[in-house]
């Protein structure tokens, strides 16, 4: 049994139950303080929930339409790009087939050459219709050496159009990449665990100030568009080089082919007039060799009656010279030189006289003869050579050189 000296007294009992009593009020009194404040923070938070996923949710469609408006942009440009593509292409068929249209042009004008390079050596001058020659193989060969830069030109800029559709596509597949993911994110409510092992989140540290620090450089709107803006300039600027290209290189197939024309009309008008020219000759020449085969024949004529006559005269002179001697045999004293004699003497010397002209016009038909059959025998090889001339220039004229 307790010694009344440890046993509690009755005012430390009460002192000890109203220690408790006010410790129990106050941690009440705290309680309920903590209470009213969670309440109060829990109401301040779902407030703020509800703001910042408002605010996120407008922020998430905001960027949506404006991610759509500049996809609207982009593909804009990418149809341009592949219209102007098209266009290029069609541009660079059209170069290449009036490239290839010159090839023919040019072998017919090389067979021209050819053809031309067997006339005759008196006949092988360097007319006007080998100069045109010349001339339009010049036209040509400038003309595939243009349209080869050109086309080389247009391979380069289709190139670069292809590059900068490429770009384009590229930047269309990730914005729609994009829109996708934002508008999941934007139809996302309830949080899905499996997500965060796929997804890589920058969550933002916060400073003793309050105001968070991002790991990554913040969203730059005009950054962001410029990197577009910058595709579409450089695409839209190799478009603009494109139609320059291809407006010059349907200028460039018309001048080249205007050329050409031209050329080939020079060559032909000149070869009628070779043609015309040669066939004059060959008519000149035809009629001069019947003159001269007329005047040969005279000349024959002529020489047949000089040799008649000789005869006749030749005879002529044979009776006066028997006359003559017949006459010698007179008596002596009737041998006198009487007019009878005389007569008989004149008459001898006048026929041989005219005998001695006649064999000098007989010599002198003769020669002419030589030489109207020498200059016949020229004008016929020279009729030779420019029949040969004309049937290599109707040859030419078969070869056909198409217009281009």
């Amino acid at each position: 049994m307790q010694s009344n000296s440890a046993r509690t007294l009755p005012y430390q009992w009460s002192g000890q139950y109203n220690s408790q009593a006010m410790n129990s009020s106050t941690l009440r009194g705290l309680s309920a303080d903590q209470r009213r404040d969670s309440a109060e923070v829990a109401d301040d938070v779902d407030q703020m929930q509800a703001t910042l996923h408002a605010t996120s949710n407008m922020r998430i469609s905001n960027k949506l339409n404006e991610t759509e408006k500049l996809t609207e942009s982009v593909e804009q440009v990418l149809a341009a790009v592949i219209d102007e593509a098209c266009l290029l292409e069609k541009s660079m068929a059209d170069t290449d087939e009036a490239l290839k249209a010159k090839s023919e042009p040019t072998a017919g004008a090389y067979d021209w050459l050819k053809m031309r390079a067997n006339r005759p050596p008196s006949e092988a001058i360097y007319d006007p219709v080998e100069r045109s020659l010349e001339a339009l193989l010049a036209a040509l060969f400038e003309a595939v050496r243009l349209l080869e830069s050109t086309l080389a030109a247009e391979n380069g800029e289709l190139a670069r159009l292809r590059q900068g559709q490429a770009a384009l596509e590229a930047d269309i597949d990730a914005k729609k990449r994009a829109l996708a993911i934002d508008t999941d994110c934007r139809n996302l409510e309830e949080a899905c665990g499996s997500m965060r092992t796929t997804a890589s989140v920058v969550v933002p540290s916060v400073t003793a100030t309050g105001t968070s620090v991002f790991s990554k450089q913040p969203y730059d709107p005009v950054q962001w568009r410029g990197s577009s803006a910058t595709i579409m300039f450089n695409a839209k600027k190799v478009m603009a080089v494109s139609a320059r290209l291809r407006k010059k290189a349907a200028d460039l197939v018309c001048q080249t082919n205007a050329a050409v024309q031209a050329a080939l009309a020079a060559l032909r008008s000149h070869h009628a007039t070779s043609i015309e020219n040669i066939k004059e000759a060959i008519m000149c020449t035809e009629d001069e060799i019947a003159r001269c085969t007329a005047e040969i024949q005279d000349n024959e004529d002529a020489f047949a009656k000089c040799d008649d006559a000789l005869v006749q005269k030749q005879q002529s002179s044979q009776l006066a010279q028997e006359r003559l001697a017949l006459r010698s045999t007179r008596p002596a004293r009737e041998r006198v030189q009487d007019p009878a004699q005389t007569a008989l003497q004149n008459e001898l010397a006048e026929m041989m006289a005219a005998s001695q002209e006649l064999a000098a016009q007989k010599v002198h038909c003769l020669t002419d003869k030589r030489k109207l059959e020498g200059a016949k025998a020229k004008l016929e090889h020279t009729l030779f050579l420019k029949t040969e001339f004309l049937k290599y220039e109707e040859q030419c004229a078969a070869i056909t050189i198409p217009v281009v």
